[in-house]
């Protein structure tokens, strides 16, 4: 895998225009809160600042991760993209912490939310730009599977959940006059956050930790083993992790009746085929036994 795979093209070209997004919006809605004094519209412009950094790094793990393997990488850098997506949530735990204080502040009293027409507008601008990119990540993700564009989608969605919070929020204000609307908005946000950013740094120490892949993908492996070929009888040393985008999967079969070298590698090489295809990107490594050397084997 290399930067002029198409896979990865893809990646990087939806990374890129997640930056921009970010950027415009940022700015936007920084200088929008500071007219209006409403800190939900502050913490969502902090929350685009964030995403900035955040697709900057993304966009870099992945130029690193897409790099071929060499002698002192010889299974590939995609560990660089659970690494980021690992920082990436910390990051935007600190983030939260940040918007968690600012609304508990905002109890004791504070500036009113003035020019709320203006807010609402601006938020509705986030609202469409933010839809247009999780779309856009999703469409390419569903291709390349990666844990940089699951993180990409995630806080991109939730900033499109935080926008929709904001927006409902300077509507209710307008037409209530309650200005602690603003500060307890912020807090459900920040709790939903919490919630999604522990979901991402779980599945990044996962990865970075080798854990093996969902009982549902092993089960789909198991039958495609179970099911290739009548003269595969077991097997054994049986091991898979994921890092980035691809997918390691390691395996010892079992042969009967079948007497030559040629013969086992085509079998192995159509199973390893079988697996390609139900796991994009997939590593696969088969190592072939004939049954006469196995002690005792577990038919299957």
């Amino acid at each position: 895998m290399n930067s002029t795979d198409p896979l990865t093209r893809h990646k990087l070209s939806a990374i890129r225009y997640s930056i921009g997004t970010a950027v415009f919006l940022a700015v936007l809605k920084l200088g929008v809160a500071w007219a209006t004094h409403s800190l939900s519209i502050l913490a969502s412009a902090v929350d685009s600042l964030l995403d900035i950094a955040m697709s900057a790094l993304n966009y870099t793990s992945v130029v690193t991760a897409s790099r071929p393997e060499d002698r002192t990488h010889p299974y590939g850098r995609g560990k660089a993209e659970s690494l980021a997506s690992l920082f990436v949530g910390i990051l935007t735990a600190f983030s939260v912490f940040y918007l968690v204080k600012e609304s508990v502040q905002r109890f004791g009293g504070g500036k009113a939310v003035a020019l709320i027409p203006l807010g609402i507008v601006v938020m509705l601008i986030s609202l469409a730009a933010t839809w247009f990119q999780v779309r856009r990540l999703k469409r390419v993700n569903q291709e390349s599977q990666s844990l940089i564009l699951d993180a990409e989608t995630l806080h991109y969605a939730s900033d499109f959940l935080t926008n929709a919070g904001v927006l409902i929020a300077l509507i209710a204000i307008r037409f209530t006059g309650i200005q602690l609307i603003d500060p307890f908005v912020s807090i459900a946000i920040a709790l939903y956050l919490i919630f999604s950013i522990g979901q991402i740094i779980f599945r990044s120490v996962s990865e970075l930790m080798d854990r093996s892949l969902p009982e549902a993908d092993r089960t789909a492996i198991d039958q495609i083993i179970r099911q290739h070929h009548p003269a595969i009888v077991d097997y054994h040393e049986f091991r898979t992790r994921r890092a980035g985008s691809r997918v390691f999967i390691e395996f010892h079969v079992v042969l009967r009746g079948e007497p030559t070298f040629l013969g086992a590698h085509r079998i192995t090489e159509s199973l390893t085929d079988r697996l390609r295809k139900r796991f994009t990107n997939a590593v696969v490594t088969i190592h072939s036994d004939p049954e006469e050397e196995m002690e005792a084997p577990r038919h299957i």
